[in-house]
């Protein structure tokens, strides 16, 4: 017997399909028995196109098979808005979000609010809940969000007290802060304000154990030695010379330009939306020529901030990780892909760019560039400058 549920799911998607066929930039979604769209817009409080993030939009239908053509046709309609930068957040935001007939009163008890967050889990179209690498996902929220007792309210106080049983910057009182804000957004809670402005900081508290570096020239003799693989010798050399996060080389156009090579990418910060594109420069141009960089081999295509999913790119994120692994054990080398991100923060800071203009190549501030990478320039790094200057 068909499920009623992931028959509109899948009609869901046929609709989804076609729009992204047509780049209208809008997504439907199921959220909480109602259809809501889901496009990269200007912020409600100030409005600017320059700066876009992605919006929920209630357009008052309930989630049902009769409504999709109509959840369709006000999709075409927010994209022509948005294409012509007519979109006006008061006009769309009249629409009264769809409430169902029976509403029981809410409980903020993890008992309670458990149940219903793994159900709204989900019901995102882009979660299969067949998918290993999605149930892995979901297991490691629930991991953490069943540490606290389920006969305790979800609220500011508990949380703080759970977390802090554990380290001040470890890892694991990071990942409370953020699971944790992340149900406390679902469920709405009253202090989530206040919530979220002790979990921010708690979260970027935490700082991974340092692991030994290997040196830039035996990190591209071993890039060299892979190259050639048609799958995931490009993103790793990509990864190399423009100091990308995994997900983002996916992304990645490099280009030539007065004789130089550089990169165009979206940035996907863990902590924010994806939501801007940036430039870097490839350093070194000498390895970035000899790497081949401009032959571009993906195993994804991201052209469009919309076409990023963040299931998808973890599904090949994995499976890169894993070939990298493979290859390592067989040249008997030890290193993470976050490694080479380290690796061309230093090379920044040897070569005495500013945090400022390093830090906007690498998506990230100035400060969080100054704490991480010139905290890591040691006596080797010295030296190399010394040698380069004559000194």
């Amino acid at each position: 017997m068909v499920n009623p549920l992931e028959l509109l799911k899948a009609r869901v998607e046929k609709a989804n399909y076609l729009l992204k066929q047509k780049k209208i930039g809008a997504t439907i979604y199921i959220r909480k028995d109602a259809f809501f769209l889901r496009a990269y817009l200007p912020s409600k409080v100030n409005p600017n196109w320059n700066k876009l993030n992605q919006q929920w939009i209630p357009i008052g239908l309930k989630a049902e098979t009769k409504n999709i053509s109509k959840a369709r046709d006000l999709a075409y309609k927010l994209g022509a808005e948005k294409a012509s930068q007519l979109f006006n957040w008061e006009l769309w935001l009249e629409k009264e979000e769809y409430q169902p007939p029976t509403k029981r009163k809410k409980s903020f008890l993890m008992k309670d609010l458990l149940p219903d967050f793994e159900k709204n889990y989900w019901e995102d179209p882009k979660k299969d809940k067949e998918n290993k690498s999605h149930q892995a996902g979901f297991q490691h929220i629930k991991n953490y969000l069943t540490k606290l007792n389920p006969n305790r309210i979800l609220n500011l106080k508990n949380v703080k007290e759970l977390a802090e049983t554990y380290p001040q910057k470890s890892k694991s009182r990071m990942e409370i802060a953020k699971q944790f804000l992340r149900l406390a957004k679902f469920a709405e809670i009253s202090d989530l304000k206040e919530f979220s402005k002790w979990s921010i900081p708690t979260q970027q508290a935490y700082k991974p154990k340092k692991r030994k570096k290997l040196d830039d020239k035996d990190y591209f003799e071993f890039i060299k030695s892979i190259r050639q693989d048609p799958q995931w010798g490009w993103a790793i050399a990509a990864m190399f010379v423009f100091g990308c996060r995994t997900s983002e080389v996916w992304s990645l156009q490099p280009y030539e330009k007065k004789g130089r090579i550089l990169g165009k990418m979206i940035t996907i910060d863990k902590a924010t939306e994806p939501d801007e594109w940036r430039t870097a420069f490839a350093l070194e141009q000498t390895w970035a020529r000899e790497l081949n960089i401009l032959d571009v081999q993906k195993e994804i295509v991201i052209e469009e901030l919309e076409d990023y999913d963040a299931a998808t790119c973890k599904s090949v994120n994995d499976r890169f990780r894993k070939w990298l692994s493979r290859q390592c054990k067989a040249q008997d080398i030890k290193f993470m892909p976050y490694d080479l991100r380290h690796a061309y923060g230093r090379r920044t800071a040897r070569k005495n760019i500013s945090t400022v203009n390093a830090g906007k190549w690498m998506g990230h501030s100035p400060e969080m560039h100054g704490s991480t990478y010139q905290e890591e320039y040691g006596e080797s790094d010295i030296l190399e400058v010394v040698d380069n200057l004559g000194l």
